[in-house]
């Protein structure tokens, strides 16, 4: 990071760190939050998942607007939502209220990526997209391993009230962050092209795309069903699967970006494919922890240098007035891949663990296919992918 940690990428990361902490301080405590209020097994599942799927409905027109004012205005105004979220929960517990509320809170999940990953690439210079990309997720990997344990104590010692009122003074750092960033002189709407235009993603973007979301299916799926595998192996503690998985995630990010930036971001990306593959196809085998760590090593380390190094890529190729609408299009693959992982495969996980995770691992080597599809034949984003 030498370099290239400025006092405006500094800050952006300061405020990612501050959202992620409070997104995990709510995300795993909240479906627990609608079961102590009486709610169903269904209504824990719409209420617990609505946030995301709100965010990826909004997320296309919250990239527009950015790409029209500017990533910091967006910034800011999602710390504004991801504060007074929290605080709303406080007012009322029916759960037709909780609905409304959760759309609302989605709008900050929306916004905050898209404005903050946009800044960091328009902020970092050309030959360290990787290595920024790739601390950023260092920063969602140090607060998932860390917040929801501290979620869950929250909620044993002090209740939900304090849990809530945390989360929303975490996220008001996001503001006090997003203050003191500057945005970059060369203003969104002044590229190539002048006024946005939409992008349609088609080409090297929807085959980027679709390789982040065949390592995320994986993700999903491993979250959903792998404690159940586990119990099946009769396995005392899965969740140091995950523990692996969070630290090996943060080394992932630290590596791999600043790696692709030197060596380019295709030799980076299709090992990482290839790891996430073998840690599932290894899972058949495991009969206790030594190969289940060994998988949860290889699926953290792969899926965050598939994250970053593609994400990083995808940025190589765009003009910077469509930054914003690329990064929202990438990140819904990212959150619809996490979610077909867990809903597609019920049925398989039902009959087979053992094809469940053989499944997954077709997926990552299809990602792996697609990105090599792009090695072999280059191409730039031209205005054919734009409308």
């Amino acid at each position: 990071m030498r370099g290239v940690l400025t006092k405006d990428i500094f800050f952006v990361f300061l405020a990612t760190l501050l959202f992620f902490s409070g997104f995990n301080l709510l995300m795993p405590t909240f479906p627990v939050y609608i079961a102590s209020l009486g709610g169903s097994e269904r209504i824990i599942g719409l209420l617990g998942g609505l946030i995301t799927f709100a965010a990826v409905l909004q997320r296309p027109f919250l990239a527009k607007w950015s790409d029209r004012i500017g990533r910091r205005k967006l910034l800011l105004w999602s710390g504004f939502f991801a504060v007074t979220g929290p605080l709303l929960y406080l007012l009322h517990d029916a759960f037709w209220y909780l609905f409304l509320v959760r759309a609302y809170h989605a709008l900050s999940l929306g916004g905050y990526i898209v404005a903050s990953q946009t800044l960091l690439i328009d902020l970092a210079p050309v030959d360290k997209r990787g290595t920024v990309m790739g601390w950023y997720g260092v920063m969602g990997g140090l607060s998932m391993a860390i917040f929801p344990a501290i979620g869950f104590a929250m909620i044993e010692r002090f209740g939900y009230g304090w849990l809530f009122t945390v989360a929303a003074l975490l996220s008001l750092g996001i503001i006090l962050a997003g203050l003191q960033i500057r945005e970059p002189e060369v203003a969104p709407n002044q590229g190539e092209a002048g006024v946005p235009t939409k992008v349609r993603m088609t080409g090297p973007l929807l085959l980027s795309a679709l390789a982040i979301a065949s390592v995320t299916a994986v993700m999903g799926a491993v979250n959903a069903f792998l404690p159940l595998y586990g119990i099946h192996l009769g396995v005392a503690n899965v969740g140091i699967y995950f523990t692996v998985l969070a630290v090996l995630h943060i080394v992932g990010g630290m590596i791999s970006g600043d790696l692709s930036d030197r060596v380019g971001r295709f030799p980076v990306a299709l090992p990482s494919f290839l790891c996430v593959a073998a840690g599932m196809a290894i899972l058949p085998w495991a009969a206790g922890y030594p190969l289940l760590l060994l998988s949860a090593a290889l699926v953290g380390i792969g899926v965050a240098s598939v994250g970053a190094v593609m994400l990083a890529h995808a940025m190589d190729l765009v003009a910077v007035q469509h930054r914003s609408q690329v990064v929202a299009h990438l990140n819904n693959a990212f959150d619809l891949g996490l979610s077909a992982g867990a809903m597609a495969l019920g049925s398989v996980a039902a009959v087979s663990f053992g094809a469940l995770w053989m499944i997954l691992a077709g997926s990552a080597l299809a990602g792996f296919v697609m990105t090599l599809w792009q090695q072999a034949r280059p191409e730039r984003h031209d205005r054919s992918m734009v409308g």
